[in-house]
């Protein structure tokens, strides 16, 4: 296996017009294996995974949303 070291090395051993074609095949190898990337959760997003499924309290959602609507 190939490591960066060694890549690294064999590209300091290139000439300026191997380095510009080089370049052509790495853009080409970026748009056919993309970056993934995971973003990173908001806090409020975060505080929501860590109590999620932790309700302690016996009202239903009905009557929770009842007393957010204000109704009696």
């Amino acid at each position: 296996m190939t490591t960066a070291t060694q890549i690294f090395e064999m590209l300091q051993g290139l000439l300026t017009p191997a380095l510009e074609e080089l370049k052509s095949f790495i853009v080409t190898l970026q748009k056919r294996y993309p970056v993934i990337t995971l973003e990173k959760p908001s806090e409020g997003m975060a505080y929501i995974e860590q109590v999620r499924g932790q309700m302690q309290c016996d009202m239903t959602t009905d009557e929770i949303m009842a007393l957010t609507r204000g109704e009696e």
